[in-house]
This record gives structure tokens, C-alpha cells and sequence, in this order.
């Protein structure tokens, strides 16, 4: 992954990570990360982050509000996304942070996932 001008090894970090830009579009993420992305048939690159496939109409308000919170400068946000996968989903808890270039301007939201629970159908 890059991020304003840095390259950040996030494959050796072992969790899943998403970069955006300023308008909450993901832009980036780590192999750990895709690994969620294959249960939607849809390609997530491009996407905003509340616009993922299988968010509820509550979820994609909570996601697009921790997004515009976060891009404002506020505190670390986390929430649950939900994904589909062939035996159920998978919860994975998405902890939010400002992305900042060397000067320390917003430049978009890192997604880092942590505690991930997998539930049978």
C-alpha cells in the first residue's frame, strides 16, 4: 500500500487494511483485507466505504458517519462490517484513523480490522 508518499508494508502486518481518499472511496487494501472482499461480487476498489454490498440502510449511515468524523480530524472509530461467505459471514471489526500527508493535512482513512468472528449459517 501507499499512502502520501510512504509505502507502508502492510502484508507483513497479517490484518486486514483499506486505505481511502478524501471522499471515503477506497482506494487500497492488503491481501488480508481481500480475502472479505471475495464473498461480494462486486468490485470494492472505487467504492465508498458505506456503499460495500450487504450494509444495511443503519449500517451504511454508521459507516458514512465515522467516515465524515474521521476525515474531520475526530478520534478512531470502530464498527462491525458483515461479510458473506459460502458457510455464513464473517464480522470484522474495522477500526478507523485519519490518513495524514507529511504536513499533517487529512488526506484520507485507514482501515485496520481486527477481531474477526465467524458465524455458521
Amino acid at each position: 500500500l501507499q499512502a502520501a508518499g510512504f509505502d507502508i508494508n502492510a502484508e507483513a502486518i497479517n490484518l486486514p487494511i483499506l486505505l481511502t481518499n478524501r471522499a471515503g472511496t477506497i482506494t487500497d487494501f492488503n491481501s488480508s483485507m481481500k480475502q472479505f472482499f471475495d464473498g461480494i461480487s462486486a468490485n470494492v476498489e472505487g467504492l465508498s466505504l458505506n456503499k460495500l454490498p450487504g450494509l444495511s440502510k443503519d449500517g451504511q449511515a454508521l459507516v458514512d458517519e465515522a467516515v465524515r468524523d474521521t476525515l474531520a480530524g475526530q478520534p478512531s472509530r470502530s464498527f462491525d462490517l458483515i461479510f458473506p461467505t459460502q458457510s455464513g459471514s464473517i464480522s470484522v471489526l474495522l477500526s478507523l484513523s485519519s490518513r495524514r500527508d507529511e504536513n499533517g493535512k487529512i488526506v484520507g482513512v485507514v482501515g485496520v480490522g481486527h477481531e474477526t468472528v465467524e458465524k455458521a449459517e
